[in-house]
């Protein structure tokens, strides 16, 4: 029997939330949210995830902070990370990508469907 997939969503977005939410759970996935990332870095204390997907505009703590702290902690740091949201420059590109994202989707330009088979992929081939 194929284990459920734990992902945790981290936006301060409700609209977001809920969408991705609803979405993932209709594919099968067991899913948590945080509205903060402070939030997402309990939750994940207590609850290791399979993936994360994590906005990069929040405060007081960025997406690109939290992940660093998801990256620096053995416990955390081998989950992959995906970026969405609406900041698409390039520095926060690359500062993803060189922490070792396994994705950056701008929301405006990107599929929930194309996204649950990008982690689909990278889940279960080890990228």
């Amino acid at each position: 029997m194929e284990s459920i997939i734990k992902i945790l969503i981290v936006d301060n977005d409700e609209t977001f939330l809920k969408i991705t939410n609803d979405w993932f759970r209709e594919q099968g996935f067991a899913v948590m949210t945080a509205r903060s990332g402070e939030e997402a870095l309990t939750i994940l204390d207590h609850h290791l995830a399979d993936v994360v997907l994590m906005d990069v505009a929040m405060s007081p703590m960025s997406g690109i902070e939290v992940f660093e702290k998801i990256k620096a902690n053995p416990k955390t740091s081998a989950i992959p990370v995906f970026m969405i949201s609406n900041v698409g420059e390039a520095e926060y590109i690359s500062r993803a990508r060189d922490l070792g994202a396994a994705g950056y989707f701008v929301k405006s330009n990107f599929s929930l469907k194309d996204l649950s088979e990008k982690i689909d992929r990278i889940l279960h081939m080890g990228q």
